[in-house]
């Protein structure tokens, strides 16, 4: 038992509602040395002061917490505690932050990564701080078909595996309901299943989301592409998954990375890449591409000089092969010559060219297969700009490694680093974006900030000097979503 006092966590676009998505935006290139991104699997919820819960306000494929859940109560960096809809389940207050339990991350996605729906399967992610006593600690769940009017439907209890951080999962299918519905995780020391039971060390937490109604809307079609959904990344070439899981491209092609078996030099309409289904996400690099398939591997086709395909060889490809020895995976980054890749576990990975310490394992070595970014876990989105580097981590802050020369880790440092550094300054961070030497970071009070190069004023700030440490874009609230491009930047408000 606990004692009573113990001292003891292009543009990303969604074309077919013209909608963005935001958990790990994409960083839009341009012709010359653009950035670099991905298309995100799920939306980042906002506070919802109506519902008094985090909620994601569109349809995507998903809905994530970000860090809007993060601690418990007055102990740890939670905001607007407590999370529940209405505010009408108080949380625990005994404790300590990351020593007792606490509910840092929610999240709800398809399992086909189609959009939300009535019918469709859905997975319920929880990433919970576990006591030391883990087996003590259970974690209920719970879905709502309306979360302005609740009615908790029980899912499943599940237990830590181990102390500290912990992320537990199950399905449901999505019932016929409301146009927001809701899903509760209520995470407890102990006593019984119940939605909101008591307990001084318990966390509970909701997450709202959009669900579409009917027939999900048609999408203005491209040239010879019918239905899509946003899964989009583009450079000098154009990436876009469809509804079938298929992958198109388009755009600049000499080194393979259109992925259709050739190296013709432009494609000016879509052309299929071979032999990838089930695709979710993908990434548009210098002059290589990767895709995130259902199941959690990476694939990667192009340029691979540098080992940038992740398959142990430096052998360009015109068709996709697989990153060796990833599995997991939820979110992808391409930057000019290297690739990373964050796992369900929190764990990020990076591969390729290293000259400026971009990978993060401590060395400038290139890597022709995944290698453990040094010292960071808990690590939500990812973003790669041109040699550099970027994570957000679970508990709101940003970290980066590579290249600096322009401020691009935002250390208030020029130095670079094999190693990630943390961002100065930077908390309750929601969104990151890397340009070609710039970055963004949205935080979860709507604000934007930016550091790096600064001489075409992608900054924002209102000048065109370089920052070594984040600064407010100026004149901007509310902001949902953000983009960053070779030397501009670009924001959603709500």
């Amino acid at each position: 038992m606990k004692g009573v006092v113990i001292a003891v966590l292009g543009a990303v676009l969604w074309a077919a509602c013209g909608q963005v998505e935001s958990v790990a935006p994409l960083a839009a290139g341009g012709p010359e040395e653009p950035g670099h991104a991905r298309a995100s699997l799920v939306a980042t919820a906002t506070y919802d002061a109506t519902l008094k819960a985090p909620r994601c306000g569109t349809v995507a494929g998903g809905c994530d917490t970000g860090t809007l859940v993060n601690g418990r109560a007055q102990l740890g960096p939670e905001s607007n505690a407590s999370n529940t809809l209405g505010g009408t389940c108080a949380d625990g207050t005994s404790g300590s932050y990351h020593s007792d339990e606490s509910l840092d991350r929610l999240k709800v996605y398809t399992v086909d990564g189609s959009d939300l729906a009535p019918g469709k399967q859905v997975t319920i992610e929880a990433l919970v701080w576990a006591y030391s006593s883990y087996s003590s600690d259970k974690l209920d769940l719970y879905y709502a078909a309306d979360a302005s009017n609740p009615s908790w439907t029980f899912l499943t209890t599940l237990t830590p595996a181990g102390p500290g951080a912990q992320t537990l999962k199950t399905t449901y299918t999505l019932p016929t309901g409301a146009s927001v519905q809701a899903v509760r995780a209520a995470f407890s020391y102990g006593g019984s299943t119940g939605p909101c039971s008591s307990g001084s060390y318990n966390d509970r937490d909701d997450l709202a989301f959009a669900v579409a109604g009917g027939t999900p809307p048609t999408p203005e079609p491209l040239p010879s592409l019918l239905q899509f959904k946003t899964r989009l990344a583009a450079r000098e070439h154009t990436l876009l998954v469809r509804l079938d899981g298929t992958v198109w491209s388009w755009g600049f092609g000499g080194f393979g990375q259109l992925g259709d078996g050739t190296t013709t030099s432009v494609r000016t309409t879509p052309v299929q890449v071979q032999g990838l289904t089930s695709a979710v996400s993908v990434a548009a690099g210098g002059d290589h591409s990767l895709a995130l398939r259902h199941g959690g591997t990476v694939w990667a086709w192009g340029a691979n000089s540098s080992g940038q395909l992740g398959n142990a060889s430096i052998t360009q490809r015109t068709t996709p092969v697989q990153v060796s020895g990833l599995t997991g995976v939820t979110a992808i980054a391409a930057g000019e010559g290297h690739s990373l890749a964050v796992r369900d576990d929190g764990t990020l990975w990076a591969w390729g060219e290293n000259a400026s310490g971009q990978l993060g394992d401590g060395s400038t070595t290139d890597r022709l297969s995944p290698v453990q970014v040094s010292g960071l876990t808990g690590v939500v989105a990812v973003a790669a700009g041109y040699d550099f580097s970027l994570a957000l981590r679970n508990d709101g802050t940003v970290w980066g490694w590579g290249d600096n020369v322009k401020g691009e880790l935002g250390n208030g440092t020029t130095t670079a680093s094999p190693t990630p550094v943390q961002v100065s300054g930077l908390t309750g961070v929601t969104a990151i974006a890397a340009g070609t030497a710039h970055a963004l970071a949205l935080k979860s009070d709507g604000t934007l900030w930016a550091w790096g190069y600064n001489d075409y004023s992608q900054l924002g700030d209102g000048t065109s000097i370089s920052r070594l440490t984040p600064v407010q874009v100026s004149g901007l609230t509310g902001v949902t979503a953000i983009a960053a491009g070779t030397a501009h930047a670009l924001a959603l408000k709500s």
